[in-house]
């Protein structure tokens, strides 16, 4: 087999065992039988490029690791996520919390989030005009991240989809983290 082949091989490997390492931690954590069917989760890795699907970035890869219940919601026992490589932690991420402004802003920075930032931009522009109950008319780069914070903070069902869509709103929900170290590993 040529060597691309033993890459993608190599990358199947370590995708699947992030998986089945991720479903056994929480397996584990939610084996109790008082919250065995409150605490459905799912935990995905996947190694892509950085970027968007724009050329800026694409040549750097990183890890996008997500996770959430199935039915969108967490037990209330959950308090944070530890996110371990290799068994050495990562971070750890407050569960009930979701990013400030500034740290959504700082999700949508630079030229590799640029088509992200541009779409979201866009869905949050056709929900204003379509939703008069929402604090915001029109969402341009100056308000962008309040009216992103203010959208998973009022609707979580929306929160829970667009956080599927865009990896992004999954960091600020915190039920994402993009490891950008040394490579795919073994997480839990």
């Amino acid at each position: 087999m040529n060597n691309h082949g033993d890459t993608i091989m190599t990358h199947n490997r370590t995708f699947l065992a992030a998986v089945l390492t991720g479903l056994a931690a929480l397996t584990l954590a939610a084996s109790r039988p008082a919250l065995a069917e409150e605490a459905q989760m799912y935990f995905a890795a996947t190694n892509a490029p950085l970027g968007s699907l724009s050329a800026e970035g694409s040549s750097e890869t990183g890890v996008y690791l997500r996770w959430d219940g199935l039915n969108s919601n967490l037990p209330a026992s959950i308090a944070q996520f530890r996110i371990d490589r290799d068994g050495t932690e990562l971070v750890t991420i407050d569960a009930m919390t979701i990013a400030s402004t500034a740290e959504i802003e700082a999700l949508y920075s630079g030229l590799d989030q640029r088509r992200r930032k541009l779409e979201m931009m866009r869905w949050l522009n056709e929900q204003a005009m379509q939703d008069v109950t929402l604090p915001f008319d029109y969402v341009d780069a100056g308000n962008f991240a309040m009216a992103l914070e203010t959208r998973l903070v009022t609707d979580p069902f929306w929160a829970t989809f667009a956080s599927r869509i865009d990896f992004n709103v999954a960091r600020a929900r915190h039920r994402g983290y993009l490891d950008t170290g040394v490579g795919p590993g073994t997480y839990e």
